[in-house]
């Protein structure tokens, strides 16, 4: 089942399986393999090489592939923001929580000219109910959505980021 931005994930996914560690040399490849050492911090760590990256991939079943890449697609979208805000060139550096399931944010923002910082939470998704329960929940954090879905929900605090979901 391939639908808006699911290509890049389905075929990274076949890649890792097939072992096609030069499929990855480039920039999102790059990314999409730090995303899931980022999202399995136990099982891969930090360091893990493509060949324990696709050691693991390949030890579930391919019934569990879906749910295996979940987090890895919303970790993705943490790391393309948190890049594009380090790399923008304006007054903001982010930086991404060490845990990957960080209960109130994805990421740090700090104003390099004040040092004032605050925590932002980023949804991969433009389901509107999965991000207003996350605006029930942690009421006065800010939410960086794909680009496109912030004028669906319409609150002040959810802002549309760098990247649509099929970009990503």
């Amino acid at each position: 089942q391939i639908i808006k931005g699911d290509l890049f994930f389905a075929l990274c996914l076949a890649r890792l399986l097939e072992n096609k560690e030069e499929a990855f040399n480039g920039f999102f490849g790059s990314k999409y393999l730090d995303a899931w050492r980022m999202s399995y911090t136990k099982a891969l760590g930090p360091d893990a090489s493509f060949q324990d990256i696709a050691k693991f991939v390949q030890s579930y079943d391919a019934s569990q592939m879906e749910g295996l890449q979940k987090p890895v697609f919303g970790k993705l979208f943490e790391i393309l923001e948190n890049y594009h805000e380090n790399n923008n060139g304006d007054e903001y550096t982010s930086e991404i929580f060490n845990s990957p399931n960080h209960p109130m944010a994805d990421i740090t923002k700090t104003n390099v000219l004040d040092g004032k910082s605050f925590a932002i939470q980023l949804k991969a998704s433009e389901n509107k109910d999965y991000i207003e329960s996350a605006l029930r929940k942690y009421p006065d954090t800010p939410i960086i959505v794909p680009k496109g879905v912030a004028e669906k929900v319409n609150h002040p605090l959810v802002m549309d980021g760098n990247y649509s979901l099929d970009k990503l």
